[in-house]
């Protein structure tokens, strides 16, 4: 549920649907990195450093998915500057329509910055990332609306596809503003919890079809203590923030998150899919003021 942290800057790429294409080139760039590029022959304007490219596709570490926009949204990456040993270095000149498929070493990471390298992967694994080019924008603005309407329609659809599913199941909820869900199962008599409250709770988190990803209810996961977070401060993902602050000290309920209000395309455990809804059952402890 805590926000996920990218391993770095080249983890916000994306698809493994290449494009229709007449010329393949491949190699390796200036930084090292082994690449191969489906070059649209249709296409005519070329991307330059400034623009605002539109891209769909999946990344995969050690073999699993750590990002997809497969079946999902699309991801747009300002083009600021060419880093070294990154997929920028293929970006100027390509066009709408190119499919680029690359391969990254975390042994090349960690040798430049093992800060950046989470302890889970080896020196041995690779990263692998495939897109395509949707579209490419010289205005930000352009751009940014694009991309706002995008996910409006998308997390409309993943609300309606919740609301559908748990009157299907007739559990009864009710809805927040942004479309999180809210089973009471318990009201609790304490205090209203309110952005800005420090707040202990109990948890299982879980997809919509019961798999369990984390929890401190027992000690599947190593941990039983209590989660401590503040409401309001950035640190949970947005679907859960906003279900816990609807409660009360020893409320017990069940949230139900669209995955655009949590991990959406990241997945930050492999028990979580790329665009998968969460639900979370939660018990909270306590809740107070607090810097």
């Amino acid at each position: 549920m805590y926000k996920f942290i990218c391993l770095c800057a080249v983890f916000f790429f994306a698809t493994s649907l290449f494009a229709k294409s007449d010329t393949l080139i491949k190699g390796h760039t200036t930084g090292g990195m082994y690449y191969e590029v489906y070059r649209n022959a249709e296409a005519t304007s070329k991307i330059k450093i400034g623009n605002i490219i539109k891209v769909r596709g999946k990344q995969t570490v050690k073999d699993s998915v750590h990002f997809s926009t497969y079946n999902g949204l699309s991801v747009f990456i300002s083009f600021l500057q060419v880093l070294p040993y990154d997929i920028s270095e293929v970006w100027e000149g390509l066009q709408k329509g190119d499919s680029i498929f690359a391969v990254q070493l975390l042994d090349t990471f960690i040798n430049r910055n093992p800060d950046v390298v989470p302890p889970q992967y080896k020196r041995t694994d690779s990263i692998k990332t495939s897109f395509v080019i949707l579209d490419f924008f010289k205005d930000q603005a352009v751009a940014t609306a694009e991309k706002n309407k995008e996910e409006e329609l998308y997390l409309a659809s993943e609300i309606a596809f919740l609301k559908n599913h748990l009157s299907q199941k007739r559990i009864r909820t009710v809805q927040t503003k942004s479309g999180v869900f809210i089973q009471t199962i318990n009201p609790g008599k304490g205090v209203p919890i309110s952005p800005g409250m420090k707040v202990k709770a109990m948890y299982k988190g879980y997809t919509l079809g019961g798999k369990i990803f984390d929890t401190n209810m027992d000690n599947t996961f190593s941990h039983t203590e209590p989660i401590e977070f503040k409401i309001g401060d950035g640190s949970m993902i947005k679907g859960f923030n906003e279900g816990v602050d609807y409660l009360r000290v020893g409320a017990e309920a069940r949230i139900y998150v669209p995955s655009m209000l949590g991990y959406a395309s990241s997945s930050p455990t492999p028990l979580i899919k790329p665009y998968e809804h969460l639900v979370f059952h939660l018990k909270i402890v306590s809740a107070k003021k607090g810097k």
